[in-house]
């Protein structure tokens, strides 16, 4: 497993980094925040009868477009190149706690590994 720092500090150098960059303002400059992330896979989520209902700004509708995110038969967000696509939440525990061979399961809230191999399983579970 890979050396990992505090999740505190890592979110911490993490702002830092996106507050250096032009677009600091931008909800997916450096990391993808976790409320435009949410809203996001809402939409996505939702049928396209019932869209109309839900309260998305125009220019959430255009990023979503842009990057071309969809949501899989699992219910995670990909991008097109099928590259998973996740909320600055959840950077650190695929960074750090999940194996490249291992899946990692986000939904609603919830963060499980399919194997029991990892020692902080048990902290992952919410």
């Amino acid at each position: 497993m890979a050396a990992c720092v505090d999740s505190t500090l890592f979110h911490t150098k993490l702002e830092e980094l996106k507050q250096s960059k032009k677009r600091k303002s931008s909800s997916t400059t450096i990391f993808i925040e976790n409320d435009f992330f949410d809203k996001s896979k809402r939409w996505l989520q939702t049928a396209p009868e019932e869209k109309q209902h839900i309260n998305l700004d125009k220019l959430t509708k255009q990023k979503i477009a842009r990057n071309h995110w969809r949501l899989t038969a699992e219910g995670k967000v990909t991008s097109s190149n099928n590259k998973l696509t996740v909320p600055k939440r959840d950077i650190i525990i695929i960074r750090c706690y999940v194996k490249p061979t291992q899946q990692l399961h986000i939904e609603e809230g919830t963060k499980q590994k399919d194997t029991s191999d990892n020692p902080m399983q048990e902290s992952l579970k919410t």
